[in-house]
């Protein structure tokens, strides 16, 4: 049945931290609405200072709350600035959830940030609607929030009114078209290609990869690597060992050159600790990698129920024995028919979350109507 239009509204998007998965998920509400958005942003820098102060200098004194229907927030920024400045005039106050605190794993030496759980929690009581990037990061948001009111005695009814508005809305993908599988494995030549297209930071454990890709080394595996995520911190120094392997190191200069990037890969691996969606690895299956990734988090969430078993690994041992077993396939029998079809079938599974599939959703919260049902 063909979808019904509710009138286009006055949107003011705010995103405080215009950078990554928040700059590409704005940039496609704004491109693919069918609602008017005025999108203003601060840089993608000093997170905390963000949350403390980016809505009154993001609204400043030059915004007129009656000019807006809806207020959409990324979620980095105080909303009880906003109901305080606006008071009455203010606008409905929509979140979208790309993450919280609650679900953000902390290093042992970084302190206490109780202040910011607390202001995840008054954000989501103060918006009058919330969607999160997938029913795990909503879940696993829920949970702690309830262990976090128990542990400091605050009611548990807090949880369940966040619950109650608040939704799922997978972001959308800038694909391109579809690729042909059967031409880029016939292009792909030796050993097997490794893709990493995730930030070298804490939260994505770059150090277990590469431990993985030493041991895999060591054993006498051959592979070679496409690392596609900025490198620029010292503190996961690329071992020299693996350096020769590298076809490519570092971000690649558009999207449709990161894409034919992803496209010449076979497999792309994931050892994150903290992941609400995964962009990045949705991207690479699209354009016909193969995953290897952790058996938590949202990963469970993407992929197609029969893939499950041999795309998802339960411990760093299992993930380099699953390498160790592709390396050998691909000098033995090569890149096979079997491969191909799992391309094609990861590709018409990944084409729903292209933009044009998902902005009808997003396009419905902001109106106020919403069914994510798939």
């Amino acid at each position: 049945m063909k979808e019904k239009l509710h009138p286009s509204l006055s949107v003011l998007y705010l995103e405080s931290f215009y950078g990554g998965s928040h700059r590409d998920f704005a940039d496609g509400v704004c491109t693919h609405s069918r609602h008017s958005i005025d999108l203003r942003t601060l840089p993608a820098e000093m997170w905390k200072r963000r949350i403390r102060h980016a809505a009154l200098q993001l609204v400043g004194n030059d915004v007129d709350p009656q000019n807006y229907d809806a207020v959409l927030s990324g979620g980095m920024m105080n909303l009880a600035d906003l109901r305080a400045l606006w008071g009455a005039d203010c606008p409905r106050l929509l979140m979208y959830a790309h993450e919280t605190q609650f679900s953000y794993p902390v290093p042992e030496k970084a302190g206490s940030h109780d202040e910011f759980l607390q202001t995840d929690i008054r954000n989501l009581l103060i918006a009058d609607a919330i969607a999160f990037n997938s029913e795990t990061h909503r879940t696993t948001c829920l949970t702690h929030i309830r262990e976090y009111c128990a542990r400091v005695g605050i009611a548990a009814a807090v949880a369940d009114v966040i619950g109650n508005k608040s939704c799922v809305i997978y972001p959308g993908c800038w694909f391109e078209p579809d690729n042909s599988y059967d031409d880029l494995n016939q292009q792909k030549t030796g050993s097997l290609r490794i893709v990493w297209n995730h930030r070298w930071e804490y939260d994505k454990a770059p150090d277990v990869f590469l431990e993985t890709l030493r041991l895999l080394a060591s054993a006498g595996s051959e592979f070679q690597l496409l690392l596609l995520g900025d490198h620029t911190s010292t503190a996961y120094p690329i071992p020299h060992d693996l350096q020769k392997r590298i076809l490519h190191a570092g971000y690649v200069g558009s999207r449709a050159a990161y894409y034919r990037m992803l496209s010449r890969g076979d497999v792309v691996v994931s050892t994150a600790l903290q992941e609400n969606f995964g962009i990045a690895v949705v991207e690479a299956m699209y354009h016909g990698c193969l995953p290897l990734l952790p058996a938590r988090l949202s990963y469970p969430e993407l992929l197609p129920a029969g893939l499950q078993e041999h795309g998802l690994y339960e411990s760093p041992e299992q993930l380099q024995t699953r390498l160790a077993e592709m390396c050998t396939q691909i000098q033995e029998h090569g890149r096979r028919q079997e491969w191909r079809d799992t391309q094609a079938e990861l590709q018409n599974h990944m084409a729903r979350y292209a933009w044009q599939r998902r902005i009808a959703d997003m396009d419905s919260f902001i109106a106020g109507r919403v069914d994510s049902s798939w």
